[in-house]
């Protein structure tokens, strides 16, 4: 059996190979929730999906990478590109297939990407008109 300390490194080896597919499904689901979504907003929520995913618990980190780059790996096949290459709206239809599949796992995962996305966004497009109240 693989040591922890070995297992986290692969997991880290394999997030940090997902960074770009994080960041381009984070990007796709924001743009169809918000059209005119401000750029630096955007970029904050695309790191904080990131964040998000760095850091899950061990266990649910190493499967989510994997799904992510499982996900990566079906867009280049599907359409010859990487996923980050694709526009947005490309990337919500194979985002749309992966909802139809007929594996638990990538219909999670999709659920998973577009609540968490969406719910970052809005706490971080919040928190940028209503920013906290000064402690006193």
């Amino acid at each position: 059996m693989l040591e922890q300390a070995a297992i986290e490194g692969i997991t880290n080896t394999l997030l940090l190979r997902a960074r770009r597919t994080v960041k381009g499904l984070t990007e796709a689901i924001v743009l169809r929730e918000a059209e005119q979504a401000a750029p630096d907003l955007l970029a904050e929520a695309m790191e904080a999906m990131v964040a998000k995913v760095d850091q899950m618990p061990p266990h649910l980190r190493l499967g989510m990478a994997g799904l992510t780059l499982s996900f990566s790996a079906y867009a280049r096949a599907r359409t010859g590109r990487s996923l980050s290459a694709l526009l947005p709206d490309r990337r919500l239809a194979l985002l749309e297939e992966w909802r139809g599949a007929p594996l638990g796992p990538c219909r999670q995962f999709v659920q998973f990407y577009e609540k968490m996305t969406s719910f970052l966004y809005y706490s971080i497009l919040e928190e940028s008109i209503m920013p906290p109240a000064e402690v006193r």
